[in-house]
């Protein structure tokens, strides 16, 4: 993939910040580092070694329409023969939608599961977040039901997914952790940094002068 072609001039600010996402991001030991870095707790169940990125792009046949996703990969369950499928969501600013369209998204994988006669895969849904507010969006379906009796709350749909927000990520913490990955945390800080940048011409020559490093 050229970042080049990606960058593109018409490309609105919203746009080059996803376009540099996914560059990053196609890259698997990128994926790798960052999933073992930030998510620990995740990333130690996970066959590494068998992570495979995945199509983002899938239709549904309930909903009658395409649904996109950023990134996605495929990979194993440490010493189990089940996949787990492991979404990513990129985001540069505030989206109250955003679990709608997790949402959605999972459907259009349990029914390609159900199309290929294959068990449902599990799903787990990382927000990637460097915007300039603090997000404040609900991260689970539930969230909105606190004060229903355990009796109904048990009955309702719960869906949760994971943030990652830069703006959480010490600049001291990156510059530790570029020794294993320099790339990769050279461009969490950049996104990091972003949200000062609001002029399109600013944040492409940035990611291309990271790209050039590559």
């Amino acid at each position: 993939m050229n970042i080049e072609k990606l960058l593109q001039d018409r490309d609105t600010i919203h746009n080059i910040h996803d376009n540099y996402f996914k560059f990053i991001f196609q890259k698997v030991e990128n994926v790798r580092d960052f999933l073992e870095e930030f998510f620990p707790e995740l990333s130690k169940h996970v066959q590494i070694e068998s992570i495979e990125p995945q199509p983002t792009e899938k239709y549904s046949v309930q909903l009658k329409e395409k649904q996109y996703l950023d990134f996605a990969i495929n990979c194993q369950i440490q010493n189990k023969p089940s996949q787990i499928y492991i979404l990513f969501e990129h985001k540069s600013n505030l989206d109250k939608k955003v679990i709608l369209q997790i949402a959605k998204y999972i459907v259009a994988v349990w029914e390609e599961d159900i199309i290929n006669d294959r068990e449902l895969r599990a799903v787990i849904p990382i927000v990637f977040y460097h915007g300039s507010k603090e997000w404040n969006i609900p991260r689970s379906t539930t969230e909105g039901f606190k004060d229903f009796p355990e009796e109904i709350k048990r009955y309702l749909l719960s869906l949760e997914y994971l943030i990652f927000d830069t703006s959480q990520v010490k600049d001291e913490r990156i510059n530790t952790l570029s020794s294993k990955n320099h790339i990769l945390m050279m461009s969490i800080y950049i996104l990091k940094k972003m949200s000062r940048y609001t002029k399109r011409g600013e944040a492409k020559r940035l990611f291309l002068e990271l790209a050039e490093m590559m």
